[in-house]
Order: structure tokens, then C-alpha cells, then sequence
């Protein structure tokens, strides 16, 4: 059986994808203020530090978005394309924050290495191409995760060029920070690497490397969104 051209298992699939997809939202919400709480409270003591405006940006981004994604479940609520467009800018902004928060730790442990400062320009330069090709791509309801948008085939490789050189870069730097503490320090490694926040930033740079290869090669499918949530 049909409606309107649509199988009822298919309206059944979109309907649960939708729930799935706004109970999610949900639960970014929530995280996103508590994130946000906590950066309050950072902002308090380093007003000034680039990782804390970062961390300030992502969380008022994230909190956004999914108010704006979970809106889009009642009647009058945001339009499927607003929430695209809200997901497109979003997720440009967290990239950009994450990939500033990285160069500017690896800048500073590698003794501010000139060369390390062309990756600022290409952050830059990345974020609104990247927030355009989105919103500019048509919005659709799958039936795995409901609201979603058709990038053109170039979308995927053209975020995999931006930030794949970065990430494999920042990640090497910091594994050679560790080896050489680890020379230094050897059993007092994990405890110094805590301290100098380099266990964080390098667990962000592997995760952030891990989810752009995901993503680049399909390897999820439809759930590659969540994906790029997950590192966010």
C-alpha cells in the first residue's frame, strides 16, 4: 500500500528516523549545556586563551542547532532546511574551533615554529566553503535519518582536503611530544602529559582524524552526520 506516492514502510522508516534523530537532539542539548556551563566557569578564569573562546563558540553553536533540530518535531517548529542550514554552519564552526585549538597547542610545544602558521589561513578559508556547500545543497527526509541534505560528490573530498593534511600533521607533532617526554619522564609520562593538556589535544586530533576518514569513505552510510556529532 501507498500514500501520496510514499510506501507505508517507508513512512514508517522516516517517522522512526525522525524520533531517533530529534531524541538525539535532545541529548545534545543537554550535553551542549553542560559544556556550556563548564565554559562559563573556564571563561571566568582564562577569559582570554584561545580555547576557551573555542570552547565558548562550540558549545553556543551546538546549543543552537539543537534547540533549532528539535524544534523541527512540532508543529511550527524549524523547517527541515533550517535545520540543515543551522547543521551546515554548526559543524563548519566546531571544525574551525577544533583545528584553532590544535594549532595553537602544537605551535606553542613545538617552540612556535613558523611553518606551522600556514594552517591558520587554510582554517580560515575552510570554514565558510565549507558552511556554503552545505546550505546551498538541497535538504531531504531519508528514511534512516530523517532530515538530512544532498552534497554534491566533490563535498566529502573537498572537507578531507581541508583538514586531513592538518590532522595527520598535528597528530605526528604531538606523538613526538610524547615520545620525548616519555624519554624525559618516563613514569611520571601520563601524569605530566595531563598537566600540560597534551593528552586532550592529542585525543582530539586522533578522534577528529578518525571521523573525517570515516566519514570521507561512506563507511557509515546515512549515519555519517552522527559521526561528525560525535567528534564535535
Amino acid at each position: 500500500m501507498t500514500e501520496d506516492g510514499i510506501s507505508l514502510k517507508e513512512q514508517r522508516e522516516r517517522v522512526t528516523g525522525a524520533y531517533l534523530q530529534r531524541s538525539i537532539s535532545v541529548g545534545m542539548v543537554i550535553l551542549f549545556m553542560y559544556c556550556g556551563w563548564i565554559t562559563i566557569r573556564l571563561m571566568r578564569t582564562r577569559p582570554r586563551a584561545i580555547a576557551s573562546i573555542c570552547c565558548l563558540l562550540q558549545a553556543t553553536v551546538g546549543i543552537t542547532y539543537s534547540l533549532i533540530a528539535v524544534s523541527t518535531l512540532f508543529p511550527g517548529g524549524a523547517t527541515c532546511w533550517a535545520s540543515v542550514w543551522a547543521a551546515a554552519v554548526a559543524i563548519a564552526v566546531n571544525d574551525g574551533c577544533v583545528s584553532t585549538v590544535i594549532l595553537q597547542k602544537a605551535y606553542v610545544v613545538h617552540q612556535r615554529p613558523r611553518w606551522m602558521l600556514v594552517f591558520g589561513p587554510l582554517i580560515g578559508i575552510s570554514i565558510p566553503i565549507i558552511a556554503y556547500t552545505t546550505v546551498t545543497s538541497p535538504a531531504v527526509l531519508g528514511p534512516t535519518c530523517a532530515c538530512g541534505f544532498l552534497y554534491p560528490p566533490y563535498y566529502l573530498w573537498m572537507r578531507f582536503g581541508f583538514y586531513f593534511p592538518m590532522d595527520v600533521v598535528f597528530s605526528i607533532a604531538f606523538i613526538r611530544v610524547v615520545y620525548r617526554q616519555y624519554r624525559d619522564v618516563k613514569a611520571k609520562l601520563w601524569k605530566r602529559l595531563m598537566q600540560d593538556g597534551i593528552q586532550v589535544i592529542l585525543c582530539m586530533a586522533t578522534s577528529h582524524l578518525i571521523c573525517l576518514l570515516l566519514v570521507t569513505f561512506d563507511v557509515v552510510g546515512s549515519f555519517s552526520v552522527m559521526v561528525i556529532m560525535i567528534d564535535w
